[in-house]
């Protein structure tokens, strides 16, 4: 038997909503399940931008504190739940699992109820059912909360998925995920590679030096952690393994990366990518995925977005 929650996204930007409903797809057959919904009104749990203030005082506003997720820096006194960023999704889905497992346990005797009433049902059937917990009357939101034209949105367009009406803007057109940051020309690029193979740092070290890329070479975080802190660097390039002499895996380290505000694109290469894969490199914040064994031509294709382009060859010039 399955149980199914709804869950409201407030104060994301576009890239971050995509994000996270992909991964909310991605885990669909676990239980409990959620779904995305439109309305926070409709919603069980809300998940909600910390730093968006609209965002907050709407939660606060229709009595939501003790259902929310909060993911920022800034929690409102009151929180139950709190993230910091960048979002980590396994952990928002803890914190949903929380909220459920007090939701179910509060509401036992209408979920007994419902059991009964499906006795006759087959097998089969029982377990396909989906159960939906009740919900609890909630104040309307207060019309001056709600966004105007040229606000920020609570969550631009998902997908197919339609986002939340109360903060989303109306009559303007979704937000374009955000563009990757462009880096220096080529020709003053630096690259810090992180990978506990050594044959791996010099296949991707070779790889990179038709870009005019000077890369360093370490094979564990903490080293990554040291270079990062003496010099800085255009690009940083990791393998999501990082081996037993590492204190960070390779998400933990572009977290760690982007929280510095270094500037660097965080280029996950790696053996591991699937889309569930490339959902959690892009919520640590990574700017670029790149599988194993590595594809010259998407590697070409990542670099020249950022600028990089390698240089022409003279005999092809001449010829």
């Amino acid at each position: 038997m399955t149980t199914l929650h709804r869950i409201a996204l407030l104060g994301f930007s576009a890239f971050e909503c995509q994000a996270l409903a992909s991964y909310f797809r991605l885990a669909s057959t676990r239980e409990p399940r959620y779904e995305l919904v439109q309305l926070m009104l409709g919603a069980d749990f809300v998940v909600a931008d910390a730093d968006h203030p609209p965002s907050v005082e709407l939660v606060q506003a229709v009595q939501r504190l003790p259902e929310t997720v909060f993911v920022g820096a800034n929690p409102p006194e009151g929180a139950v739940a709190w993230l910091p960023r960048p979002i980590d999704p396994r952990r928002v889905l803890r914190e949903l699992d929380a909220f459920a497992t007090r939701r179910m346990q509060s509401s036992l005797p209408a979920r007994a109820a419902a059991l009964a009433r499906r006795r006759g049902a087959e097998a089969e059937a029982r377990r396909r059912t989906v159960i939906q917990p009740a919900r609890p009357e909630r104040p309307a939101p207060p019309e001056h909360l709600l966004l105007q034209p040229g606000d920020r949105g609570a969550a631009a367009e998902v997908v197919d998925l339609p986002l939340p009406l109360e903060l989303a803007p109306q009559g303007t057109a979704p937000a374009a995920a955000p563009a990757v940051a462009e880096a220096r020309p080529s020709s003053a690029a630096k690259a810090l590679i992180v990978d506990d193979s050594e044959v791996a740092l010099r296949f991707l070290q070779k790889k990179l030096a038709p870009f005019g890329l000077v890369a360093d070479c370490v094979r564990h975080s903490d080293a990554a952690i040291e270079r990062l802190a003496q010099r800085r660097y255009d690009f940083v390039f990791l393998d999501m393994e990082l081996g037993d002499r590492s204190a960070l895996d390779g998400l933990g380290l572009c977290r760690r990366i982007k929280r510095s505000a270094s500037g660097a694109n965080v280029v996950m290469v790696t053996a591991h990518h699937s889309e569930l894969d490339r959902v959690r490199g892009a919520l640590a914040g990574c700017d670029g995925f790149l599988g194993k064994p590595l594809d010259a031509d998407e590697l070409a294709l990542y670099l020249a977005r950022c600028g990089v382009r390698a240089p022409v060859a003279a005999s092809a010039v001449l010829s």
